[in-house]
């Protein structure tokens, strides 16, 4: 089967792989290039972690984590470091309670530190807040930007085609879809179509995803740590569920291996911003959230007040009302694909997701009815992504 796949970034890229090895001819579109600056994979890092209280996230990152190991041998470089995930518990134990029941089902190995245990084994944080926490042994993080241009990179040495273009916006889809249009007028066909292009989704597909799927502005910031500073243990990524902010997690990552030292101690805020443009919206961080940065920082790692900003990053999520993944044909239309809403917790699904997507299209599994479109038009209250 020709299958043309529109967007290299943390989907398109594993989806478009995952397709050529299971011998269909694939062609993989995108107009600025695997985890531009534009996109939402456009950073060099992000967090991987099976904690989720929703089980189907568990069993995807696990097999992200197996994918990714496995095909590190093919693309001769390490994208995945497993330096462990220690998420910080607060008042809430919701989630906590309902991922531990997940993580015991599928054998994730963890450890439940008291706040003693905590500062005897990381003496550089403050326990405010904090109720106890959960070290995720098997965690990490994944290098983000390098990663999407590895699958990319093995797409076309298996055999694929890789093209720097833009499609067209599909404003009013036709009765049968057997063709799009690039942005130079040409035309391409094939078989079946699948758009995973992220935040673009909702322009590219106006008639369908209009409103369903918001893409959000997000900063980033990476702040120097402070030379002086020396522990026995270093801090492995870390997810805050005990902040002093109702119903808001920082999380990050700390430069603390040759992978993430040039760029600075991370810290990141998991709740969905200002609506923003993908294609045109400016990359300038808003003040006030640096600000927040800080006071977060200084509350929960007291030897970084004071630390530099080193450098900003501007990304985006693409939000869905409830947090949860897209993965569906568009009704009607049983060759055209639609994979997005990573909703900020995207990229450590994207290996799994190509191989589910890859095989829902060859029919070989079972729909999830948490990814499907209907669902979308039956909102429900709440944030399901942690």
């Amino acid at each position: 089967m020709k299958i043309i796949v529109v967007g290299a970034g943390a989907f398109g890229g594993w989806i478009a792989l995952m397709l050529q090895r299971k011998g269909h001819q694939v062609q993989l579109l995108d107009g600025h290039g695997p985890a531009n600056a534009r996109s939402s994979s456009g950073d060099e890092s992000r967090v991987i972690r099976a904690l989720y209280k929703d089980e189907i996230y568990t069993r995807m990152t696990l097999q992200s984590m197996q994918l990714w190991e496995e095909n590190e041998i093919l693309f001769g470089e390490k994208y995945f470091y497993r330096t462990g995930v220690i998420n910080f518990i607060g008042r809430d134990e919701s989630r906590w309670q309902a991922a531990k029941l997940h993580l015991n089902k599928w054998q994730v190995g963890y450890e439940e530190l008291d706040n003693s245990a905590l500062i005897s084994r990381f003496p550089m944080l403050s326990t405010k807040g904090i109720q106890y926490s959960v070290l995720e042994e098997g965690g990490g993080y994944l290098r983000a930007r390098a990663g999407c241009e590895a699958v990319v990179k093995q797409f076309v040495v298996e055999g694929g085609q890789y093209r720097q273009q833009n499609v067209k916006v599909l404003h009013q889809l036709p009765s049968t879809l057997s063709e799009i249009e690039l942005e130079d007028g040409s035309h391409i066909e094939a078989d079946a179509f699948v758009f995973a292009t992220g935040p673009w989704l909702s322009l590219l597909l106006p008639q369908v995803l209009e409103g369903v799927i918001r893409p959000s502005k997000q900063d980033l910031f990476y702040f120097g740590m402070p030379s002086y500073v020396k522990f026995k243990n270093k801090i492995p990524v870390w997810c805050d569920f005990a902040t002093l902010e109702e119903d808001v997690m920082y999380y990050g990552i700390p430069a603390s291996d040759l992978a993430t030292a040039g760029f600075g101690f991370k810290v990141g805020r998991d709740v969905a911003g200002p609506d923003f443009d993908p294609e045109l919206g400016e990359r300038i961080f808003d003040h006030q959230n640096l600000a927040q940065a800080r006071r977060y920082m200084e509350q929960r790692f007291p030897f970084m007040k004071g630390s530099p900003l080193l450098q900003t990053r501007v990304c985006q999520y693409e939000n869905t009302f409830d947090a949860h993944l897209v993965i569906d044909n568009i009704p009607g239309y049983k060759n055209l694909w639609v994979v997005g809403g990573g909703s900020g917790h995207g990229y450590k699904l994207g290996a799994a997701v190509g191989r589910y997507v890859a095989h829902r299209m060859e029919g070989s599994i079972a729909e999830e009815p948490l990814f499907l479109l209907s669902r979308l038009s039956h909102p429900t209250d709440g944030d399901q992504r942690r």
